[in-house]
Order: C-alpha cells, then structure tokens, then sequence
C-alpha cells in the first residue's frame, strides 16, 4: 500500500516441513502519511484513489463553472461590474498564455482540495503591475520566516518525484511574500499550513485500499483463497519448491479459473484464507465511503459511491445537489471570493471585489425563494428592516434613511390599558373603514407592494 511513507520489515516464518503455503500471505506493516506529507496525497490519494479523485474533481469542476466577475465600488454601498477591458477583468479572464479562467480556478481549487493549500504566484511587468498569475505546486513550496523582519517568503524546491519538471527548470527560487496568494483549509493546529481534508480519512481510504487490494489478490489466485498443501510424506525443500511453483503455475491467474485439481491419497489441501462473502466487504465499503465522502462534503450519490446508489431516487439526488451547493460550494466560494479579492484585487485598487456569480445556480434557486418570502413576510410584519430584508436576497443596502426603518401598520387594536385595567375596544362606529387605514408610520419610499419594497434599489 502505498498510503505509507515507510515499511517496517518483518520476519519469514518457515512453515513445518511437510506443509506449505500454495499462495504468498497478503500482508505488511506500514505507517500511515504524515499530516504533510503532499507526494503521498497527490501520487496516493489523488492519482490511485477512485473516490478520493471523485470528491475533489467534483468540487473543483463545479467551483470553476460559474462565472468570476470583478465589481467596483460606486456611490454609496452598491457594486457595479466594470468593463471588459479593465485590466484586473482581462488578467481574471486570461490569467497566463496557458490556461483559461477555468483551467486556473480548476488548478487552484484542486490544490485546495487535495493538499489542503493553493498558492498563486503573482507575476509583475516592469512597473510592479500583476500581468499574470500561475499556480505553485504545494509539494514544491517551503515557507521561510525572517528572524528580523518577521516576514514569510516563498522558496519554491525542486520535486522530489522525477515524473515532474519544476515550473522553471527544475531551480530553486524565493517569492517574497507579495508576490504569493496562499490559500488554506484550518488547521487550528498550525498557523502556516493548511490541513487537507484527506488526513482525516487516512484510515478509511488505506481501508478501502486494502479490501481492493485483497479482492484483486483473491482473483489473481483464480478466485480461490489461500490454503495449504499437507503432504503425508516428508519431502525435501526443492522438492517443495517445485510442488508449490508447479501450483502457482497452473491454479494461479485468470488461466487457472475454474481448472480442476487433482491430488492422489497422500495430499490434502486445507482452506486459509476467506472468501469475500464470508468477509462482507460490502459493510466495510459502506463504512469507508461514507467517511471519505464526508471529509470533503460531498453527498456519496453525486459521486456514485455504492452507499450512495443503494439509496437513490431523484428526489434524493436533488436534494444532496442542493445540500452540496449550501453546505460545501458556498462556503467555499466565499472563501475564494475574499482570498482573491484580498491579494489580486487590491493589486488594482481598493474599491474593487472578486466574486462568483451564483445567479443562475439553479440548485440554488429554491432556496433563495424561500429566503424572498421570508425576507418579504418579515418586511411586511414589521419585524425587520428593509435593508435587512434586502441583505437576505443579495442585494446592496439603500441609505439609512430609506433602508434602516421598519415598516409599522396601524390596526384595529383597542386603546391601551391603565396599569390594571383591561384592554377597552374602540367602537366599532369610531373606526375608520378598512381599506382607509393608513400606515402610522409608512416608508419614506412609496410602493405599497412588499416585493417593491424589498427590491427596490435607489
């Protein structure tokens, strides 16, 4: 298994002299990754591990669907998107000469995904202007703190794995801390790297491997598990060589299914191993992929674990989409809206954002809806604001004269009691009809319709 960074060795056991294994026992001793150990998690996690490359790419193929745009602060606390030929939109568009807004968000979001830590390199012109940015591989990067200044520097290594070029050559180079947008996953357990969801499925994915691992080692021995061969007559060790090799050759592999054995009166075989369905692997998949899937937040249906299928109908399919986009995709686009914002945006001026555009989400739909009637029954009674109103629909505050007042209806209520008294009603005779009934207080916008008052935009 190669989940593992070391191996401890271990002893060969002979056997007694007229017993001998018909097939070599599966089994090692290793330890665990260590917490950043990155080859580990990228070369066995990312590369050999089906659910583990599931749950990632899922998320960083639909993170980097929707669209990023840049905005810019205008009068007052709204946004406007800029033009298409402002320079921080055209580096977001065409971010270097290889790849394309997607590919780069893809990369970045891998990155996170997989190691825990995204680094962008920023590259500047001659006037210090960011022109492009690429991504560092975390493997290759070591952080480097100043004693004096107490500042962070990037010092991009050479790989250790010799499948890999480094992005120039192969050489050792520093970024300084300007130059380098690190985004990271908590770790309330250090304060400089961040903590890949993969660390807390290490046992459930070298599980998962394991019992792949097996089943690939019992159909490689022609679907029978391993046993021994008791031979009544003491033999000598070549001679046992040669029954065991002669064996292997003939029952072992997919040639050696369903081939009949013939021993005479002298040979036994005795069973060791068991057969899967003794094993019940299906439990021990079930409890796997249930765990990995939830170190990354991905519903097992979306990905086509077997824990996942067995339960599936399309209502249950949309509703972990729509748990998907809510609990795992929207914290994480905030997460790199504001890292982007914060060291790519800023480059270009402080009145300017990155942000995903979410409006056509269609999982996300139903639950903005809700969130409109929610936001309009609590205008309406007067319970909230309407730029507190406004805020849950995603749209910009108005000034606080307009937007920080609660909309107060009058009512039919009865004047208000002495201290002990009891309420009195009104006369019926002294009220005014229903439809004259006015707000005592009514917004300083006009618009009688809630929806109007809640979406309205200075």
């Amino acid at each position: 298994m190669n989940w593992k960074f070391w191996q401890r060795g271990r002893d060969e056991h002979s056997l007694i002299s007229d017993t001998f294994a018909t097939q070599t026992l599966w089994t090692d001793a290793k330890a665990l990754a260590k917490i950043h150990d990155f080859q580990s998690f990228g070369n066995d996690g990312y590369r050999l591990n089906t659910l583990v490359r599931a749950c990632i790419n899922e998320i960083a193929t639909t993170v980097a669907q929707p669209k990023f745009v840049v905005e810019q602060k205008a009068d007052g606390d709204e946004w406007a998107p800029v033009g298409r030929g402002h320079a921080l939109a055209r580096l977001l568009r065409d971010p270097n000469p290889t790849e394309t807004q997607y590919d780069f968000l893809e990369s970045v979001v891998t990155d996170l995904m997989t190691f825990g830590n995204a680094f962008i390199h920023k590259h500047r012109n001659a006037m210090g202007r960011v022109v492009q940015m690429t991504t560092l591989r975390p493997w290759s990067i070591k952080l480097k703190l100043n004693p004096k200044t107490k500042k962070i520097s990037y010092v991009v290594t050479k790989p250790q794995s010799s499948d890999v070029q480094a992005s120039v050559g192969g050489m050792v180079y520093e970024l300084p801390f300007e130059d380098v947008s690190h985004m990271r996953l908590p770790d309330p357990m250090n304060e400089f790297w961040g903590l890949a969801p993969i660390v807390s499925c290490l046992r459930a994915a070298d599980m998962e491997d394991r019992a792949l691992d097996y089943l690939r080692a019992f159909f490689a021995n022609a679907g029978t598990p391993q046993g021994l061969l008791k031979l009544k007559a003491r033999t000598k060790d070549n001679e046992r060589q040669r029954i065991r090799e002669g064996w292997k050759d003939t029952y072992s592999g997919a040639s050696g299914w369903h081939t009949l054995a013939v021993i005479d009166a002298d040979a036994e075989y005795q069973e060791l191993g068991a057969r899967p369905d003794k094993l019940k692997l299906d439990q021990v998949f079930d409890a796997t992929e249930t765990r990995i899937c939830a170190a990354w937040g991905v519903p097992p249906i979306i990905v086509g674990a077997r824990i996942g299928i067995m339960k599936s109908t399309f209502a249950n399919y949309s509703n972990a989409r729509r748990s998907f986009w809510e609990e795992t995709l929207v914290p994480l686009y905030a997460r790199t809206d504001q890292r982007l914002t914060k060291d790519i945006a800023r480059e270009f001026g402080a009145n300017l954002r990155i942000r995903a555009d979410l409006s056509h989400i269609a999982e996300l739909q139903e639950a903005m809806e809700s969130r409109r009637e929610f936001a309009r029954l609590g205008w309406e009674n007067g319970t909230i604001t309407r730029n507190e109103a406004r805020e849950m629909v995603n749209l910009p505050p108005l000034k606080a004269e307009v937007g920080d007042v609660l909309r107060v209806k009058n009512t039919e209520a009865g004047t208000l009691p002495k201290e002990g008294g009891e309420v009195k009603p009104t006369p019926t005779e002294n009220l005014p009809e229903k439809n004259s009934l006015k707000d005592t207080n009514p917004p300083v916008t006009g618009g009688e319709s809630s929806l109007e008052l809640v979406e309205n935009k200075q």
